[in-house]
């Protein structure tokens, strides 16, 4: 119940760069594009099940509906400036996390029982090399199953990755 009251999310474009770098958002949900800069930029989203392409003049805005889930994050750009890229990932159920730059995340008011859940990296793709206390916590495709207790908090502890697998090239 208490994602119900959720509003749509906001990507913007300021000092040429997509702020935020990485978003979520669910079905059913609007995202807004909104153009902070003095100059033209466009929002070039290509996800699994939907793509899109709107010209933002300085200033403008625009929302558009998402309405189908995607199993992985898609792509936004710029078309006018390469450089400027962000994520989206849009699903079904509100049980997602974004890390913040120390690499921690919570996904709150999960109900109780199995869930499954997927590591993935905007350079690696699946993290099927999640470790905890030395061992591979992972399957194959990032993902794991755990049982979230009723009533109570599930802490996974510290996961690692090892740094020679980000830096592989794919």
């Amino acid at each position: 119940p208490s994602y119900e009251t959720e509003t749509g999310v906001t990507l913007d474009n300021v000092n040429c760069r997509f702020e935020p770098r990485a978003v979520f958002g669910r079905t059913g949900q609007s995202i807004e594009f909104k153009n902070s800069d003095r100059i033209g930029h466009n929002c070039h989203v290509v996800t699994m099940n939907f793509e899109e392409n709107c010209s933002l003049g300085a200033g403008q805005s625009l929302e558009v509906a998402m309405e189908e889930a995607s199993r992985l994050p898609g792509v936004v750009k710029c078309d006018a400036h390469p450089w400027m890229e962000a994520l989206l990932l849009v699903r079904d159920e509100p049980y997602a996390a974004i890390t913040d730059e120390q690499g921690n995340f919570r996904i709150e008011n999960i109900p109780a029982g199995e869930w499954k859940f997927q590591f993935w990296h905007a350079k690696r793709g699946y993290l099927r090399e999640v470790q905890k206390e030395g061992e591979k916590f992972v399957g194959k495709r990032g993902e794991i199953t755990v049982t979230v207790p009723d009533g109570g908090t599930l802490d996974l502890g510290e996961l690692t990755v090892p740094a020679e697998f980000l830096l592989e090239v794919k």
